[in-house]
């Protein structure tokens, strides 16, 4: 009995020792999340945005899901670097932004309400937009509402329709519990494990630039961002027929990598044969995470369109 009572005790305080693990010191990786920005109020939300100066063209990072801004941090340095003043931003109920108050549910429509809300309110003229993930969903919706105001678009990684029907497992569905990733992410130790784990399918076949994917991660442990990763754990199965790529006009730039396990290559080619015009180019051996992997790379890219779509108003 007293074996069974140790290894009970035991199991306890496996369980346990997470929950609590921040307040004791054990989640150090906690301090490799970025600090807040400045808080803008945009649509009834103070939304955290973080601005990159420069003499070129305004350009406006939207992340993906689940996401922050850090995870755009890279991508954005590498643009700066180049002479472009950068905005990125948390979306609502991420990262250090506040979520809606008013429980209507957030989904891409909503999100590319609170985009071209934060565009107005910084005055940006004809900026570019670059949307990674889910992010390109919520920047075709703000081009589908506005597309005077968003007329140059990147899309990287991008989703871009509606995925097959599926019934979510029972580990997807403790994954997105909040009390689970509390727990995943209130240790060193079980947050790398969890960094493992993601990494596996996120990054493959990359390797994320040091420290690239434990800030991401750490974003995800901010207060109240388990409780909302759950509440919106179904947007991007929400208002995807409200995408409606064909509708889609400007000039658009589609970059995928062509090893990306998270969303389908084929997904890219349907964006770019149903946008007008739009330019598809795949990036040998890339990944999902491949923003976090090659940045400089892909900044190149995004100011070679930046150049592309400047060429075509000109000569128009």
């Amino acid at each position: 009995m007293k074996v069974v009572g140790v290894v009970v005790l035991l199991l306890l305080v496996i369980l346990c020792i997470p929950f609590v693990g921040p307040a004791i010191g054990l989640a150090t990786f906690l301090n490799q999340a970025e600090s807040p920005g400045r808080s803008v109020a945009v649509q009834g939300v103070l939304l955290n945005v973080y601005e990159h100066h420069g003499d070129k063209r305004d350009v406006v990072l939207v992340h993906g899901h689940p996401g922050s801004a850090q995870m755009m941090q890279p991508l954005a340095f590498a643009l700066q670097a180049l002479g472009y003043r950068v905005f990125r931003y948390d979306r609502a109920g991420w990262g250090h932004s506040a979520q809606h108050a008013d429980g209507v549910p957030v989904n891409p429509t909503r999100h590319a309400r609170d985009l071209l809300a934060l565009v107005a309110h910084e005055r940006l003229h004809e900026p570019l937009f670059v949307g990674y993930s889910y992010g390109g969903g919520v920047v075709m919706e703000a081009n589908r509402l506005q597309p005077a105001v968003v007329g140059d678009v990147a899309l990287i990684s991008s989703v871009g329709k509606r995925p097959p029907a599926r019934q979510p497992s029972l580990l997807g569905r403790l994954m997105g519990s909040p009390l689970f990733l509390r727990w995943a992410f209130g240790t060193d130790l079980t947050a790398r494990q969890g960094a493992a784990a993601i990494s596996a399918q996120f990054m493959y076949p990359q390797t994320p630039l040091p420290g690239t994917l434990e800030g991401f991660l750490a974003t995800l442990a901010l207060p109240d961002v388990p409780t909302n990763w759950q509440r919106e754990g179904d947007e991007r199965y929400v208002n995807f027929d409200d995408y409606r790529p064909n509708e889609v006009r400007g000039c658009v730039l589609v970059v995928h990598g062509d090893q990306d396990q998270v969303v389908s290559v084929d997904i890219a080619h349907y964006l770019a044969s149903s946008i007008p015009a739009a330019q598809l180019h795949l990036v040998a051996g890339g990944g999902h995470g491949m923003i976090l992997a090659q940045p400089d790379a892909l900044a190149l890219r995004v100011a070679a369109h930046d150049r592309s779509c400047r060429a075509e108003q000109s000569s128009s």
